[in-house]
Formats: structure tokens, C-alpha cells, sequence
């Protein structure tokens, strides 16, 4: 019985994910989505996620978690260049009537942006507790 395929590690999502959490996402969007996928990846990997972990080492709750923000982006980036659900909105104001939307997003029209809650599930920038003795250490 041959071995199971490995899923490939690098973008960490398809479209086939992004469209399994996205079910709205309009049709033929596909390719567009696999390309931003992409570069949220390419993004994702130069902030250095899970302290500069392998891609090859990863953990599944790692990759799930890398998964879903890459998702998250391209959904945020892919609905504010489109047709502006609020998705992905810093703030959102609706009226009722006469029939008011403005949306603000925080990054410009179908940017890629990593929120500071996304930032925080993939372990970027956490700040390092530690202490120094301003008198030296055993080493000096």
C-alpha cells in the first residue's frame, strides 16, 4: 500500500480552504485567490511565524494556525476590493434608513494585512521577559 502524499507545506492554504471558509466567495475567483494565497504566504514567512520555525517542522496545530490566518488575509484583502461586506473592517457604520454603509478597512483596498490578533496566533513580535544586573555577570 503506497504511503500517504505529505500536504505541501508551502502556500499554507488553497483555494479549496480559503473557499471552505469563505463559501461566498464569488465564482471565479479561484485563481486570483490562489495567487494572493501565495503572496500571504511569501508574507507570513518573512515575519518569521512560531520563532523562526522550519516549514518542515511545523506542528499540525502550527500549520492549521498558519492556515487560517493566510485565509483570514486574503478574505479581508479579496472583500475590500470587491464588494465591500464589511469583512475585514476597522469600522463599520449602518443605517437603516435612507440606507447608509461606510466601511473603513485597515489597510488599502485588496491589501494584505496581518492584524495584531493574528500576529499574536502565530507567535510575531511577542515581547521576551527577561532581567539584567546592571553590575555584570559571572561572565564578565
Amino acid at each position: 500500500m503506497a504511503a500517504e502524499e505529505p500536504a505541501p507545506l508551502w502556500p499554507y492554504a488553497t483555494a479549496g480552504d480559503l473557499r471552505a471558509r469563505w463559501p461566498d466567495m464569488p465564482d471565479g475567483d479561484d485563481p486570483m485567490a490562489g495567487v494572493l494565497l501565495e503572496d500571504a504566504s511569501a508574507m507570513l514567512d518573512a515575519m518569521e511565524p512560531f520563532d523562526g520555525a522550519v516549514p518542515g517542522e511545523l506542528t499540525e496545530p502550527q500549520r492549521a494556525a498558519l492556515r487560517a490566518v493566510a485565509c483570514e488575509m486574503v478574505r479581508a484583502a479579496m472583500a475590500s476590493a470587491s464588494d465591500g461586506d464589511g469583512f475585514g473592517a476597522g469600522q463599520l457604520t449602518v443605517t437603516a434608513g435612507p440606507y447608509s454603509q461606510t466601511a473603513t478597512y485597515q489597510g488599502a483596498a485588496g491589501s494584505l494585512f496581518v492584524t495584531k490578533a493574528q500576529r499574536r496566533r502565530l507567535g510575531i513580535d511577542q515581547p521576551d521577559a527577561g532581567w539584567a544586573t546592571p553590575w555584570g555577570g559571572p561572565d564578565d
